[in-house]
């Protein structure tokens, strides 16, 4: 089996949990969907196109970020004593908006491991070059949240009775089901709603994240001995 293998760093990066409001909270790496986001970007691929991903890395550390939060709520009017700004319609209406702060957890120095398996053999060409090539700057995360790759292979995987973690590995949880540790619900697959243009996400995957120095048995791995497991 072949797959592309990316190696790459991000100084400084909030993978946010969608649950998390008052306090952006953060993946300690990114979810499969984050990570498939981001090649349909590189690619320019406008519809969802099936793959697989193995994402492991590690990080030295996290920081609290303050900034401006702006909330509102659509057609409610503006109050003096309520709201602090306000906007305006075209009959001069007003309508309310309540400045204030807020807190983005931000990891530090990360160090990712990403292969890339598509379900099209005929994929994994442009793919790569995608990725090697891109268009535009690619980010994983937020927007601003740069994406340096330091390397870019497309290597072949072999089975082996037993491999080691080199970093912090995402790992579904029925392959792991006596490893304790934290249970992730990470979106991987998504669709476009039609209505709203918006993106969909199905079913989560339960993913736990196994730690470094880990043995795992019958698992793949890449040309330099690294672990893969796609999802």
């Amino acid at each position: 089996m072949q797959v592309i293998k990316l190696v790459c760093k991000q100084t400084l990066v909030n993978y946010r949990k969608p649950t998390s409001f008052k306090i952006k909270e953060s993946y300690p790496l990114p979810p499969y969907s984050t990570v498939i986001g981001m090649i349909h970007k590189a690619c320019n691929f406008t519809e969802y196109h099936p793959m697989k991903v193995s994402i492991q890395g590690t990080g030295q550390g996290q920081v609290s970020d303050l900034y401006t939060k702006y909330t509102f709520s659509v057609g409610k009017k503006y109050e003096s004593d309520r709201h602090n700004l306000w906007t305006e319609d075209e009959n001069r209406n007003r309508y309310g908006i309540t400045r204030g702060i807020g807190y983005t957890e931000l990891l530090t120095e990360i160090d990712l491991m990403i292969h890339i398996c598509p379900d099209r053999e005929e994929e994994l060409i442009p793919i790569y070059e995608g990725l090697k090539r891109p268009n535009t700057f690619l980010s994983l995360g937020r927007h601003e949240d740069l994406l340096d790759i330091v390397k870019i292979e497309i290597q072949n995987c072999t089975e082996v009775e037993e491999a080691q973690t080199r970093y912090d590995i995402y790992v579904p949880v029925e392959e792991v089901e006596n490893y304790k540790g934290t249970i992730y619900p990470l979106t991987k697959e998504f669709y476009i709603d039609e209505k709203t243009g918006m993106r969909r996400f199905k079913k989560p995957i339960l993913s736990k994240l196994v730690p470094i120095r880990e043995k795992l048995e019958d698992q793949m791995v890449d040309e330099e001995k690294d672990l893969v497991i796609l999802v």
